[in-house]
């Protein structure tokens, strides 16, 4: 246990300093280019460490020369480029090391705004900024305004580690801070949202997010009345495009007989996922947007005065069911799933260009190998499966017939092999499915996942260069 522990601990500081190579060799890049930057906040372990993600200031001219600087010191330290999720505003950059397999992220904003509509002066904060070690961060009013307000006008919250930083800069300057915030926010709310702080009243400043948020809109249209157009055009603009261009995150789907581990690995692996995607959902045969179609029908004989049915399996959790449905029940059931299933393609086309990971533990695929649905045509499960969300990785856990039967003998080991055999002759005609052992350690199985999804992701930025 404790060579275990060493080596862990070893690891750990190897990861540390070859992040500190990465950063300090992008601050000397940036400092080479005379591009103007600034760590936005949570700087505080840099550059020997970060706390989450690294926030970035650059002006809207400076864009591709900060990309170009921060690609080229990622390969010349040794981390790879997995993802690039591009929103108006700002553009993140999500890296592996090569060496120790940390992961790190970037946030690079050219707008300090709000659905489009500035709240801050990008330029000024810029010309304000100070240095601190090798790097630059806002001036104290700056830092305590974006703290402040960025959280605030988002979400109405202020996080609790910044309320310190934000009541401390005040008490040394209140007079900068109320000018820092009346860019966006004019003099008037500015100076109650200080008196507020001063009293430690950050429940009232709350509930003051839409009047934060109007004041907004109304300063943009104070500067240059056409403003507020023209920022929120681009904002909900840039947010269609990046759900049709832009596919940083993932779609992964499980098939696999019951037993094979599906569901086991899927949490598995949204928790070993955790560092690298801001975010992951998990869905059990579909998206549920519809609901189920029992549920639907009980409330209709209830409606009509009938006694509902039996609870049973909600949506394809029983598809594995022996008994087959008859041909006009197997359609219908086809059918209403069928638009669940174009329905989600909103959800997955916003999480891809958001860099999220959406994870199913089964889907559509388990039609194709349900005995239940064994008398749909083989051509219109095929036409369906056309028009619905694919997957960018349909992972096959494979596991021997006996194995699975010992962990759930609801089938036979002949029912098993045959589920096998129909999952295989269905994925031969398909070029996006990987197979993974998943009849050993379990944790091995989600650490083979782990590296296809990120050699998935490399070879996707490396194919968009």
């Amino acid at each position: 246990m404790n060579h275990k522990r060493m080596a862990e601990s070893t690891n750990d500081l190897f990861g540390k300093k070859h992040l500190k190579e990465f950063l300090l060799q992008l601050f000397h890049r940036l400092e080479q280019a005379n591009v103007k930057y600034c760590v936005l906040r949570n700087y505080q372990m840099i550059p020997e460490g970060i706390e989450n993600d690294v926030d970035m200031l650059v002006l809207p001219k400076d864009r591709l020369a900060f990309e170009r600087c921060i690609l080229d010191s990622a390969k010349a330290t040794g981390w790879s480029l997995l993802m690039k999720p591009v929103r108006y505003g700002y553009r993140s950059y999500w890296f592996q090391s090569t060496t120790s397999g940390r992961y790190v992220h970037f946030d690079a904003w050219t707008k300090i705004a709000w659905k489009g509509l500035r709240w801050a002066n990008e330029a000024k904060i810029l010309s304000r900024r100070i240095r601190r070690k090798q790097f630059y961060i806002p001036c104290a009013s700056d830092e305590a305004c974006i703290s402040l307000i960025k959280d605030l006008i988002q979400l109405g919250n202020i996080k609790e580690k910044y309320k310190n930083l934000i009541t401390s800069m005040l008490r040394q300057d209140k007079m900068s801070l109320i000018k820092a915030l009346g860019w966006g926010l004019g003099k008037s709310l500015s100076t109650k949202l200080c008196d507020l702080i001063e009293e430690g009243k950050w429940s009232e400043i709350a509930i003051r997010k839409d009047e934060i948020r109007k004041r907004v809109f109304i300063e943009c249209v104070r500067r240059k009345p056409i403003s507020p157009i023209i920022g929120m055009a681009c904002f909900f603009g840039g947010y269609i495009w990046s759900l049709i261009s832009h596919r940083s995150g993932i779609f992964i789907a499980f098939i696999g007989p019951d037993g094979s581990g599906k569901t086991t690995i899927a949490n598995m692996l949204l928790h070993s996922m955790r560092d690298i995607f801001p975010s992951t959902q998990c869905y059990h045969g579909r998206f549920g947007i519809l609901p189920d179609m029992r549920t639907l029908y009980n409330k209709l004989r209830m409606w009509f005065g009938y006694r509902p049915l039996p609870e049973a399996g909600a949506g394809t959790a029983a598809l594995h069911d022996m008994t087959p449905h008859g041909v006009f029940r197997a359609l219908a059931y086809l059918g209403y799933y069928a638009i669940d299933y174009i329905l989600g393609f909103w959800h997955v086309n916003q999480s891809r260009a958001k860099g999220q990971m959406i994870v199913f533990d089964r889907y559509y695929y388990d039609y194709y190998v349900s005995p239940l649905f064994a008398k749909i045509p083989r051509f219109l499960l095929s036409a369906v499966g056309w028009i619905i969300p694919k997957p960018d990785m349909l992972l096959y856990l494979n596991c021997d017939a006996d194995a699975i039967h010992q962990r759930k003998p609801e089938l036979t080991p002949a029912q098993i092999r045959y589920q096998q055999q129909e999952i295989e002759r269905y994925l031969s005609n398909l070029d996006y499915y990987y197979m993974i052992n998943s009849e050993g350690n379990l944790a091995e199985s989600v650490n083979n996942i782990e590296r296809l999804i990120v050699s998935a992701l490399q070879k996707r930025n490396y194919k968009g260069k």
